[in-house]
C-alpha cells in the first residue's frame, strides 16, 4: 500500500506540475491537484484495495480446499486434516481460527465461509457434509471441485496479468498525450503566451486534467475487478446441471430399450 501512496503523489506531482507548466497559474494547478487527489485516494485506492482482499482470499480459499481435499484422501481425518491446514494459514486466518477456537471443527470449516466469501468454498461445503454423512472416496467426490478451483486459480492468474498489459497500454497512451502537450506548448510559445490569460483556456486545461482522472478512475474500475469469479462458478454449475440431465436421459433411452 504504502508503495501505491507514493505513485499517486508521484501522479499528482506530475499533473500538478504540468498544468502550472501550461497555465503558469498556482491556484488552478493546487484545484487540478486536489481533483487529482479525490480520484486517487477517495476512489482508486478503494477499488484496488478491495481487489487485492478479495484476491489473497481467492488463493487462500483455493489452497484450502486443495490442500484439505488432498490430505483427507490421505489419513481419513478431519480434525487432523484441519490441523495439517492450518499450519499453511496466512497471519489473518491464523486470527480467524483463534477467534473460533472453542467450535468443533467442522463448525470451523462452516465458520471460514464467512472469511472467504467466495461460492466455490459453498460448493466445498456441501461436498464435505456429502463425505462426512455418506463417506465415500473424497478424491472422487470432488473430482469436479478440483477441476473448478483449478480453473478458477488460472483465470485470477490470467486476469493480473491482462491487468498488466493493459496498465502499460494506458500509461504508455497518456504519456504520449502529455508529451504532444508539452511539445505544443514550446512550439506554440507565443500564442500560448497570448491565450494564457483566459479564464475558458484555464478550465479548458482543467477539463483535460479531470478527463485524465476519469479515464483513470474507469480503468481502475473495469481492470481491478474480480466480478467474473461469480460467473466462473455459475458456468461449471450449468455445466455439472446439463451432465447429470444428460446421463439422466442416457438411463431413460436404455430403459426404454429393454423395455421394447
Amino acid at each position: 500500500m504504502s508503495k501505491r501512496i507514493l505513485l499517486y503523489f508521484f501522479i499528482l506531482i506530475i499533473t500538478g506540475g504540468l498544468y502550472y507548466f501550461v497555465t503558469e497559474n498556482l491556484i488552478f494547478s493546487i484545484i487540478s491537484v486536489i481533483i487529482g487527489s479525490i480520484a486517487l485516494f477517495l476512489i482508486c485506492e478503494r477499488i484496488i484495495y478491495k481487489f487485492f482482499i478479495k484476491d489473497k482470499k481467492i488463493q487462500e480459499c483455493t489452497s484450502f480446499i486443495n490442500n484439505f481435499i488432498i490430505t483427507l484422501s490421505i489419513n481419513k481425518s478431519i480434525l487432523t486434516t484441519y490441523e495439517v491446514c492450518k499450519e499453511s494459514f496466512s497471519k489473518t486466518l491464523i486470527e480467524q481460527d483463534k477467534l473460533i477456537n472453542n467450535l468443533q471443527v467442522e463448525e470451523k470449516i462452516h465458520y471460514l465461509n464467512k472469511y472467504f466469501n467466495c461460492s466455490i468454498y459453498e460448493v466445498f461445503l456441501k461436498l464435505l457434509d456429502q463425505y462426512i454423512y455418506n463417506g465415500g472416496d473424497i478424491l472422487k467426490l470432488s473430482q469436479i471441485l478440483l477441476f473448478d478451483v483449478r480453473q478458477l486459480s488460472e483465470e485470477v492468474l490470467n486476469h493480473k496479468s491482462l491487468i498488466v498489459k493493459k496498465l502499460i497500454e494506458f500509461i504508455s497512451l497518456w504519456i504520449l498525450t502529455f508529451i504532444i502537450l508539452i511539445i505544443m506548448k514550446f512550439s506554440l510559445a507565443n500564442y500560448f503566451e497570448e491565450i494564457m490569460v483566459l479564464d475558458y483556456f484555464r478550465y479548458g486545461i482543467l477539463g483535460f486534467f479531470a478527463f485524465f482522472y476519469v479515464n483513470l478512475i474507469l480503468f481502475i474500475f473495469n481492470s481491478f475487478n474480480l466480478s467474473f469469479v461469480k460467473d466462473i462458478t455459475y458456468e461449471n454449475k450449468t455445466i455439472k446441471r446439463k451432465r447429470k440431465e444428460k446421463k439422466k436421459d442416457e438411463k431413460i433411452k436404455r430403459a426404454n430399450v429393454k423395455a421394447k
